[in-house]
């Protein structure tokens, strides 16, 4: 029997069982957290579970590391994504628990170590599991909300919804000159309505951008912006970092043409 042939070789207490188990969740590239499909996730870990089992039974007396819980597979590992090819703080455990055992201490204060270290990684992973849980729920919500924005300006580009409410809101504010923060299409489209309409655009806010009409253009990094009394944010993939951006600079007389249209998102 396989087990029968490593106590040939090596006593119980010169051997340590690694517990493994497949990770439910995975990190991403870039920092995220990813479901590993549950249901194989199980499959794995029965004929883990069964397999450790046995060679608890079949190796009494050896050491053992447990495994902890929240371990996520990483798709930073050096060998690529699998189920348990994990993130780097299931390693740094493995490596303390394996330094502790080749101490040769009293076993109760070997366990007591081991069940120290396995309960700190355990705080560790949680951590950095609620961070990438948080980024992952982020970038969802500002992806639904990209996905509205987008459904929006293709209507109000195709069809001009939207634009006369534009100019009531300006005229509401008693705003009869502006800026306008982003060239693309909507920033093109809403910088020759208001012209049209009666209002001044005092400049555009786009790197390297020049004008069809000569009107006045800064870089988007530009310190200060020259003087305006409100600026229409045009670009609709960036909304919340130019709005701390303007905000970060004292400037808060400023909306979305999503805003200005349809109504607040």
């Amino acid at each position: 029997m396989y087990f029968a042939k490593i106590l040939e070789r090596y006593p119980a207490n010169r051997i340590i069982l690694l517990e493994v188990r497949s990770a439910d969740w995975w990190y991403s590239k870039d920092g995220m957290i990813r479901d590993s499909r549950k249901r194989e996730s199980d499959s794995w870990n029965r004929r883990f579970d069964f397999s450790f089992r046995m060679a608890k039974a079949c190796l009494p007396g050896c050491h053992i590391i447990e495994f902890p819980k929240g371990v996520c597979a990483d798709e930073n590992h050096r060998w690529g994504l699998t189920r348990i090819h994990y993130s780097d703080e299931f390693y740094l455990y493995a490596d303390k628990a394996v330094r502790t055992i080749t101490e040769c201490l009293k076993p109760e204060d070997e366990a007591s170590t081991l069940q120290r270290l396995k309960k700190e990684v355990e705080q560790t992973i949680e951590e950095k599991s609620k961070k990438a849980l948080k980024k992952t729920v982020d970038k969802a919500v500002e992806a639904k909300r990209l996905w509205k924005y987008t459904n929006f300006a293709k209507e109000m580009l195709v069809s001009g919804v939207g634009f006369d409410n534009m100019v009531n809101f300006l005229n509401a504010r008693g705003i009869s000159s502006c800026a306008i923060y982003g060239m693309g299409q909507a920033g093109i489209w809403v910088y020759h309505y208001l012209r049209k309409h009666g209002f001044t655009v005092d400049y555009v806010i786009e790197d390297g951008y020049k004008t069809d009409d000569g009107g006045k253009a800064v870089g988007r990094q530009a310190d200060p912006y020259p003087p305006t009394p409100f600026i229409v944010i045009c670009d609709l993939f960036n909304i919340d970092g130019i709005k701390k951006k303007l905000s970060g600079r004292g400037i808060i007389s400023y909306a979305d043409i999503y805003e200005m249209t349809i109504g607040n998102i």
